[in-house]
């Protein structure tokens, strides 16, 4: 391929990457397009453009753009939940609970399938934090992080004593002392200590 050739083509992705793709789209290298469409959450130039299989870094375009494009998370969780990679599943829920909605979490999601960052790019209501954390104790680490994003100081010590307290409470029943400590109260425990300095 020529200079001139070479050129070309990078104007014509440039050019599409701008304004609204034509109805019949010319023969150039796609990838760029795909990654664009996905990382900034643009639903009908990705529907377009995708193919059966991701290419290199769609995934992690996806995951950006459902976190920051309310609808891009919306049209992802209509989607085959198979053909959904973890990380995808994650980002919806994440999404989803920014937007104070909780119905994507369910009682059956272990701990692998729940996100980890709930108040990025934008943090959700006190309240939701707070039944979150009733409904799905294994949140509760990611909890704690987003009252310190949030500035929810008085949900992020009220949650901690109870935590504090259930843990202390495993322990003295255990026979081996933090045998049946579960998981969630050890990361909960690691949480606090490590951003109560911050507060």
């Amino acid at each position: 391929m020529s200079t001139g050739q070479k050129n070309e083509s990078r104007y014509d992705i440039m050019h599409l990457l701008s304004e609204l793709l034509p109805l019949n789209l010319p023969t150039v290298e796609k990838d760029l397009l795909i990654l664009m469409a996905a990382y900034y959450g643009n639903i009908e130039h990705y529907v377009k453009l995708r193919r059966p299989t991701m290419i290199l870094w769609e995934l992690n375009c996806c995951v950006h753009g459902i976190y920051h494009n309310t609808m891009f998370a919306i049209w992802w969780s209509k989607q085959e939940p198979a053909n959904h990679d973890r990380a995808i599943e994650q980002a919806i829920k994440a999404g989803f609970v920014m937007n104070d909605v909780l119905a994507p979490i369910t009682a059956e999601d272990d701990a692998n399938s729940l996100p980890t960052l709930i108040s990025h790019p934008k943090v959700a209501t006190e309240a939701t934090y707070h039944a979150l954390a009733k409904y799905k104790p294994a949140m509760v680490p990611y909890m704690l992080e987003a009252c310190i994003m949030g500035r929810m100081y008085g949900l992020f010590y009220r949650t901690s004593k109870e935590c504090e307290r259930t843990r202390l409470s495993e322990s003295r029943q255990a026979k081996n002392h933090g045998s049946m400590v579960s998981r969630c109260n050890e990361q909960t425990h690691e949480a606090i200590q490590r951003y109560a300095g911050r507060v």
